[in-house]
């Protein structure tokens, strides 16, 4: 299960926030504090000269959310251009991102506690509950919030050969970044619909306590290691029908990784695949509807952080 708890993640976020201090917090606290002498003086010029204008800068909508991708923890760097376009996202002055146009959806969801996982889907995809959710994400106002490792997610909504790029976290901070931010709990509703694993957040360490995930969810799971290590994950593959099925890692980076597909013993092997430069792909006629062990294996490499799996039938494709 995704631990996606905008409640865990807010009080996981402020703990790691108090413990330390790191150089974004400690910019954001000059940021701050040069603000308030800004405002000081503003304030002491104001009743010196009798003036009693209201202060115009209010702030837009506070939300949740955080720095995330391109953020504190390593997190990676969310391309915020609309491909196609030519333009920025802070350019798309859109209220609804999933218009009658659209062909699909891609969210990226990120927490430095709870590692990553992607959900994709094209529109004939999408569930009726799902594409209802995915038509209410509008884009919301942004704040200068900056707050280290929080949830972030990047949406990609496509169109033709148009990709258009969204963020969403739960502050609805742009962090200084030129980004168009959509509805942080109208993404979150979506996901609440998909059984996606998020890379840190379950233990594959043995068959015995392997997650289950199925084909054709519309999930990319995470995967997480740290630099140096070498582990391996184990998976239960819960088939629902003889035929074919493609196993498929993503985002490899520099490791050597291999794909072993086992009986629902985790013993007797059925068949493998490795790296060759590239993610490998494992692809397999399962006979029988049923129960089988995946280890996914990293022999070697320096890469660390996330990368994703994925599970989908291939028959009649």
């Amino acid at each position: 299960m995704c631990q996606r708890s905008s409640e865990w993640l807010l009080r996981s976020g402020k703990k790691r926030n108090y413990g330390r201090l790191t150089e974004g917090t400690l910019h954001a606290m000059l940021v701050a504090m040069a603000r308030l002498l800004f405002h000081t003086l503003l304030a002491g010029l104001a009743l010196v000269c009798g003036c009693s204008d209201a202060d115009d800068d209010a702030p837009g909508d506070v939300g949740r959310g955080g720095t995330g991708f391109g953020g504190a923890g390593g997190a990676p760097v969310m391309n915020v251009t609309e491909a196609g376009s030519g333009g920025h996202g802070g350019e798309a002055n859109l209220v609804e991102i999933f218009t009658s146009e659209s062909e699909a959806i891609t969210v990226s969801w990120f927490n430095f506690f709870a590692g990553g996982y992607r959900f994709a889907r094209k529109r004939e995809q999408l569930s009726p509950e799902q594409l209802d959710l995915v038509e209410a994400i509008k884009v919301v106002s942004s704040t200068d919030d900056c707050w280290e490792d929080a949830a972030e997610v990047s949406v990609v909504v496509t169109a033709g050969d148009t990709n258009r790029t969204y963020s969403a976290n739960e502050y609805a901070g742009n962090c200084g970044r030129d980004v168009t931010l959509v509805d942080f709990q109208a993404v979150s509703a979506l996901l609440d619909t998909v059984q996606c694993l998020s890379a840190k957040g379950y233990d594959a360490s043995s068959p015995e306590a392997s997650p289950t995930i199925v084909p054709d969810d519309g999930c990319w799971h995470g995967l997480f290691n740290a630099t140096g290590e070498s582990p391996a994950w184990w998976f239960r593959l819960e088939i629902p029908a003889a035929g074919e099925y493609a196993i498929s890692l993503d985002r490899c980076g520099k490791r050597e990784l291999v794909l072993d597909l086992f009986e629902s013993d985790a013993e007797t092997e059925l068949t493998s695949a490795s790296s060759d430069g590239e993610c490998p792909v494992l692809t397999h006629t399962f006979a029988d509807a049923g129960s089988y062990a995946l280890r996914v294996e990293m022999q070697s490499g320096t890469q660390a952080g996330d990368f994703f799996l994925s599970l989908q039938s291939t028959s009649g494709q």
